[in-house]
């Protein structure tokens, strides 16, 4: 995460932004807030290094927002309330105070990822440099998953997500703020109008789109209007303050004046308590931000209304060590993430406990550099106007820079790697060469992996979850060579292939997800063409409800529906729904291939390559897993499982594993490439593999093959 970059918390020597005659507005400077920003900062990058340690301390990005709601629209008010605010010199101020310390750090990420990251890795940070240099990381991260699953700790730019959304905040919100006043509308309400709706659509949209909810602006832009509250609350305040200076105060106000900061002293001690709570007991489990957002906002509001004279804000967060930590917030949170995620990266493994610490220590060392050297020099320079020039033409190089090695597929003249398969994990067949022939072109199948082999109706299917279509890639070349006509319909992240099962990772969540599949079913249940119905997925994986090793970290939970009953529980669920769907397949004459499927990895099949182009350790990495672990993972599956198969006639079990295992190892490697492109998707190359291997058993259809015994799964590679 990157904490806002609301730098308006100035020293009171020098003015708000910019060079000493660009602005007449010096708000009162706050050491309180600095020491705010240091509590967030460190709860956030001590969440990334040390998430044991700190479970919520990635809700200081939410004190964060607050704090910069405040501040800048403390800027746009006092400028409304002197005449002088200009919309010109607030985006030359941004540009100055944003720009310089981001465009370092993007550079240096460019630059380390050219010695260090594979094609694939170097593609996709083009991608987020891209996304950086737009401020739309957020909707860019959006689409490709959630903040806390395994794949984000491998992308060193994937922090800047909040500064997409804060930024997006900056280009409506003055103009906004400028607008209605000139209305003269009332500024308070036209705030709390949208904070209610942006709250509402928070906490409404938790259960339907967690990764939606957590990346887009209109559910998060009420942490920055709270803020925004503030700033017009302490603006009115500051006016009536004002007014009774020039009013004789008696001792009955004394009291009054004693007994309000005696509760701005508790306000401000509550806020303390309210985030340090949040950082420490909020978890990533959770589903936020949703409610639970409200406790970090409540508490930072609670401390900034409190003023910078109550005790917990005088006292704690405006000492000098816990200030100077918060000047350099903002870098800090630039250089931190990106450091630890080269070293997950390089090292293929999560980094040791020694590696983390120094990667901290080293962040906030060019936090200071970047502080001292770069960004005071560039904001409180003399040549604003051709700094801002700059400095947008930069970043517009930046975003230039990112698109060509995003859409150059991660330069491919450095690809060093010719062996790693080149398909991507979020892989999407076309389904133009459909003709219109079959389901693949129906508008409901827009969002699901889905492709036709040949022009005419399919007498075969595949259907599954996203380890559907890299099976895909080697069966069609086999029903190719017996001419019958294969389909994929298959791919639908998180879904096994089965009807009315409900597959979402939060127990509570409301979205039916997986209603695609059932709706595919029913076509292939009513089409008497389609005589074999080939099913895989990724089996374990739904029937424990985790994934399997250090960096795979998704929840599953399941729940079948039909039109009687309701099945919750994981493996209940899972068993409920494959028979109801076996059921109805032998009832419509369909013959049923149900594979089990390959051995998840637990590791990055990248740490198997010995030729990254800069690693830290040597190439001593063993490209397996043992068998042992294999079973102990798959043991209760596939037990269960082939007890429920055998109730059927049509159905015959194809075990993957009998490719990938030999009596000792489950291989990810073989003539030095890779066979998966993950922990648990195969490659290109190894889907060719497995299905070569296994030929005969895919190939004669007729034949009924009986459950494999767990204790012989395994059979001898070439190697």
């Amino acid at each position: 995460m990157v904490p806002p970059a609301s730098g308006a918390n100035d020293e009171p020597s020098s003015p708000l932004e910019g060079g000493a005659s660009s602005h007449p507005i010096r708000p009162h400077y706050r050491p309180d807030i600095d020491g705010l920003r240091a509590l967030a900062v460190l709860g956030v990058v001590t969440f990334h290094a040390f998430p044991n340690w700190v479970k919520g301390g990635f809700v200081g990005v939410d004190v964060f927002f607050v704090v910069s709601g405040f501040l800048i629209s403390a800027i746009i008010l006092e400028g409304l309330e002197c005449r002088a605010f200009s919309l010109y010199e607030f985006y030359g101020r941004r540009i100055r105070r944003v720009f310089p310390a981001l465009l370092a750090v993007m550079t240096a990420s460019y630059a380390f990822g050219w010695f260090s990251l594979l094609g694939e890795e170097y593609k996709q940070l083009g991608k987020h440099m891209l996304g950086a240099a737009g401020f739309v990381s957020n909707v860019i991260l959006w689409s490709e998953g959630g903040y806390f699953d395994g794949a984000a700790e491998t992308k060193p730019l994937l922090h800047l997500w909040s500064l997409g959304v804060e930024e997006q905040f900056y280009i409506v919100w003055p103009v906004l703020l400028w607008a209605a006043w000139k209305k003269r509308i009332n500024l308070l309400l036209v705030t709390l109008a949208l904070l209610v709706l942006s709250c509402f659509l928070n906490i409404n949209g938790i259960g339907d789109d967690l990764a939606a909810t957590f990346y887009l602006p209109h559910t998060r832009v009420w942490e920055l209007l709270a803020g925004a509250v503030l700033a017009q609350v302490s603006l009115h305040r500051q006016i009536v303050q004002r007014v009774n200076a020039e009013v004789t105060v008696s001792p009955a106000g004394d009291n009054v004046e004693s007994r309000a900061r005696r509760l701005r002293d508790g306000q401000s001690v509550l806020g303390l308590l309210l985030v340090t709570f949040a950082i420490m007991f909020i978890e990533k489990e959770y589903s936020f931000p949703g409610l639970w957002a409200i406790i970090p906002v409540l508490g930072a509001g609670l401390v900034i209304g409190a003023g910078a004279d109550a005790w917990g804000n005088r006292v704690l967060l405006s000492h000098k060590a816990v200030v100077w930590v918060g000047l350099i917030s903002y870098p800090l949170y630039l250089w931190h993430w990106p450091l630890l995620s080269f070293a997950r990266l390089i090292q293929g493994e999560p980094p040791s406990t020694i590696v983390r610490i120094a990667a901290v220590l080293i962040s906030m060392v060019l936090a200071w550099l970047t502080y001292t050297r770069l960004e005071n020099p560039v904001r409180y320079g003399r040549h604003n106007t051709a700094a801002t020039i700059a400095l947008a033409g930069l970043m517009i190089v930046a975003g230039c820079i990112g698109y060509t090695t995003y859409y150059g597929e991660g330069l491919a003249f450095r690809q060093a790697v010719q062996g790693l398969a080149k398909q991507p994990d979020d892989l999407v067949f076309a389904s133009g060469r459909s003709s219109g022939v079959w389901i693949c072109d129906d508008a409901a199948f827009r969002n699901v992996h889905c492709e036709l082999d040949g022009e005419s109706e399919p007498v075969a299917i595949l259907i599954g979850d996203s380890h559907a279509p890299r099976l895909y890639a080697g069966l069609k070349r086999i029903y190719a060579e017996s001419r019958a006509p294969f389909a994929l319909f298959g791919g639908k992240n998180g879904c096994p292939p089965f009807v009315n099962l409900i597959s979402e990772d939060r127990p509570e969540a409301t979205e039916r997800n997986c209603s695609e599949v059932t709706l595919a079913l029913r076509y292939i249940l009513a089409d008497p063409v389609i005589k074999e119905v080939v099913m895989t997925s990724r089996g374990p994986l739904y029937t424990s409800g985790v994934g399997y090793g250090p960096m795979d970290h998704p929840s599953i939970y399941l729940r079948a529906e039909d039109q009687s009953r309701e099945v919750a529980g994981n493996l209940t669920a899972y068993l409920h729904s494959l028979g109801q769907t076996l059921t109805a397949l032998r009832k419509a004459g369909k013959r049923v291939v149900f594979v089990f499927d390959n051995p998840e990895l637990g590791f990055d099949p990248k740490r198997c390559l010995d030729v990254r182009p800069f690693r830290v350790e040597g190439p001593k990495f063993q490209c397996s897993i043992e068998v042992s672990d294999y079973l102990a993972r798959n043991l209760e599956y596939k037990t269960v499982v082939a007890r429920t198969l055998k109730r059927f006639d049509n159905v015959r079990i194809i075990d993957l594993s009998r490719a990938l295992c030999n009596e000792t190892l489950c291989i990810a490697k073989i003539d030095g490439r890779l066979l998966y492109t993950d922990d648990d998707h195969l490659s290109e190359f190894g889907a060719n593999f497995v299905v070569t291997v296994m030929r005969d058993e895919f190939v004669h259809a007729s034949k009924v093959l009986r459950p494999v015994r767990l204790e012989s799964v395994a059979v001898s590679i070439t190697r």
